[in-house]
C-alpha cells in the first residue's frame, strides 16, 4: 500500500481529510500510503465519528483504513 516518494499523480500525500484540515487520516486520502505520523486515540475516535455522519465524505481510502483498524 505504501509509496515512495509523493503520491501518484498528486506530487505529495495528503493525510487529513479534504476540507476539514484538522481531521487527521492514517492514510493519504487520495492513494492510500500510510500516515508516518500514528494517530492518537482522540484522532481515531474525531475521524471515526466524522465517518459516522458523512460516510461518503472521508474517501474509500479512509474507510478501507478505519475497517482495516476494527474501529468501524
Amino acid at each position: 500500500m505504501g509509496h515512495s516518494g509523493g503520491c501518484p499523480g498528486h506530487g505529495r500525500h495528503w493525510f487529513s481529510v479534504h476540507g476539514q484540515a484538522y481531521l487527521r487520516s492514517p492514510v493519504c486520502v487520495r492513494c492510500g500510503a500510510e500516515n508516518p505520523h500514528k494517530l492518537t486515540e482522540d484522532q481515531w475516535s474525531e475521524l471515526v465519528h466524522f465517518n459516522q455522519h458523512y460516510p461518503a465524505y472521508v474517501g474509500q481510502p479512509v474507510v478501507d483504513a478505519i475497517r482495516k483498524a476494527g474501529r468501524g
